[in-house]
């Protein structure tokens, strides 16, 4: 509500708020890897649970905007990357698909996206690769 009151006050709301989302979830998923490289992953996961909050928020609201589905996939991208720092295979491949499925959605909405794209074809190469890195079962 505040990064679309702040679009209001500058006389740019609706149409630079998925913009303006964008730009926080940069700030929130470069925020989660500082975390995660200084070892503090409880603070990547808060991060990360806010990400996903922010961008649950801004998906019912706008269901048919892109780039709100492209923050919701960078949400369970960064708790996929939490998930590696325990090796939690499980919760990888689950955060890795539902980070797929909203990368997908986005693309569907606007299929000209090429941020979209990237992330398609970026999550489609690492659940193949899940494939070879999951440990065997004991």
């Amino acid at each position: 509500l505040a990064l679309e009151s702040k679009c209001e006050a500058l006389g740019v709301y609706p149409a630079l708020l998925p913009a303006a989302a964008m730009q926080v979830c940069g700030i929130a998923a470069g925020r989660a890897t500082e975390q995660r490289k200084a070892g503090r992953l409880d603070d990547a996961r808060w991060t990360a649970a806010s990400l996903f909050a922010f961008g649950k928020v801004l998906v019912r609201r706008d269901p048919n905007e892109a780039l709100f589905h492209l923050v919701l996939c960078e949400a369970f991208d960064q708790q996929a990357k939490n998930a590696w720092k325990v090796n939690d295979f499980p919760a990888i491949e689950a955060a890795t698909r539902n980070a797929l499925v909203a990368a997908c959605t986005a693309l569907h909405l606007e299929p000209r996206n090429t941020a979209a794209r990237m992330k398609v074809a970026s999550l489609q190469d690492k659940i193949v690769g899940l494939a070879s890195r999951r440990p065997p079962p004991q």
